[in-house]
């Protein structure tokens, strides 16, 4: 077997450390076997079970697994006559591939022992897993004795490695464990590769450290949470400011969820410090006062949502006007919920009814995956059936048939009714 010798070799930005002699495993973010530079994983793609079993064997390298467990993941539920000699085949055949792919001593990668397979131990392998945890436990330990800017060049090089969730191609139950795995040491090394450059005051550093991370890991709140504070303290308020706007939209079009509620305490200390006077007082008017380029309806999430209307209750108690809540929701057709794709579609439909609808003053809000509220202020129960029942026929409009009888209204008055208010019994029931 020839010997290893270790070098560069740029698979990935930053080029990884990888070694000639050695058989190349990359798992995170895209699954691919090589050797000097050649990619021997693209062979034989058609047998999608050669790759599997070497999926899973490589995966547990450490031990022999049992030809029942293989059996069981390659042929599961399947009548097969002799699982045994299949296995056997399917061995034969992937240890084949090494052979012509590299040089006849590669077949011995794969090794099979009383009933059990193993990686053969005695073949050089370079795993990016294996370098990714050897440098995040090398950066850690720069770190707890103070070799700050080592530590920050070492987190760098073992974030580089990860590209994605570990065999992000391969939906087989035992990979979720081993992709949790791995993306939470991601996650959680980024933190501590952030902590270092905010300590260092390395603001812009930061920042940009916090893009890489989205890239490849989009749905982490708590990244999108770092890149706020990063630009915030850096002193770019307006991107913090639109960054927060643009996961408010996303999290709630794509996944139906609300980001959490830390994103606007953390905005708070961002807004820029005015002196304390007259001209002062003019910009603060002109910054507050600033012309909204964006027509229609004012959207927002629940978290803003809730201040907006209790002010307009504490308005309403003085001026003797009315403001109505209407409740849009969705509702299974036939005792049947719509799949999460389809649901997503039709409330992206009627977000954009109910902004292009309504006017500039009233307020929109996708309170739940499937609900969205809004608030209508200075105009009378009549006119606020109409508004609803405008958003209705829009609303069925875009969707077609395939909406008929989904999308359903509430309208309740904002205050509850006192003593002194007049009732508005017909604000209680359903607009169809």
């Amino acid at each position: 077997m020839p010997s290893p010798v270790v070098k560069e070799k740029p698979y990935f930005k930053d080029a990884p450390v990888s070694c000639d002699g050695c058989i190349e495993v990359f798992t995170l973010g895209r699954f691919k076997v090589c050797h000097n530079g050649k990619v021997i994983s693209e062979k034989s793609k058609r047998s999608q079970k050669l790759w599997e079993l070497f999926k899973y064997l490589i995966s547990h390298r450490e031990k022999c697994v049992q030809q029942d467990t293989l059996i069981e993941l390659l042929w599961p539920e399947q009548e097969i006559g002799d699982p045994a000699h299949a296995l056997r085949t399917l061995t034969y055949r992937l240890r084949r591939v090494f052979a012509e792919e590299l040089s006849p001593e590669y077949k011995v990668v794969i090794i099979p022992h009383r009933g059990c397979y193993s990686i053969n131990k005695e073949v050089p392998l370079w795993l990016d897993t294996v370098q990714f945890e050897k440098l995040c436990a090398e950066a850690h330990r720069l770190a707890g004795e103070g070799q700050t800017s080592a530590a920050i060049a070492t987190y760098y090089r073992a974030l580089d490695y990860y590209q994605g969730d570990y065999l992000p191609e391969c939906m087989a139950d035992w990979v979720v464990p081993l992709r949790t795995y791995y993306r939470n040491m991601y996650i959680q090394n980024f933190l501590e590769l952030y902590s270092l450059l905010k300590e260092s005051q390395n603001f812009d550093a930061a920042a940009k450290a916090c893009s890489a991370a989205l890239l490849v890991a989009p749905f982490e709140e708590e990244l999108h949470l770092r890149q706020i504070e990063a630009l915030a303290l850096g002193g770019k308020t307006s991107q913090a400011r639109e960054h927060y706007e643009y996961i408010t939209r996303y999290f709630t079009r794509e996944l139906g969820v609300k980001p959490s509620l830390d994103v606007e305490e953390l905005l708070l200390p961002a807004e820029e410090e005015i002196p304390n006077t007259v001209d002062a007082l003019s910009a603060i008017r002109k910054k507050l006062a600033k012309p909204d380029s964006v027509k229609g309806a004012f959207l927002c999430g629940p978290g803003l949502f809730q201040p907006i209307c209790r002010l307009e209750s504490r308005r309403l108690e003085r001026s003797g006007y009315m403001a109505y809540l209407c409740q849009f929701s969705f509702r299974p057709k036939g005792g049947e919920r719509a799949k999460a794709n389809e649901l997503n579609q039709f409330c992206y439909e009627l977000e954009k009814v109910l902004l292009n609808c309504l006017r500039k003053g009233d307020v929109v809000c996708r309170w739940n995956h499937d609900q969205y509220l809004v608030l209508l202020s200075n105009l009378n129960a009549a006119n606020a059936r109409k508004v609803a029942k405008r958003v209705l026929s829009h609303f069925q409009k875009e969707c077609g048939a395939s909406a008929t009888g989904l999308l359903h209204c509430m309208i309740l008055p904002l205050l509850q009714t006192s003593p002194g208010r007049k009732s508005v019994r017909q604000g209680k029931k359903p607009v169809k």
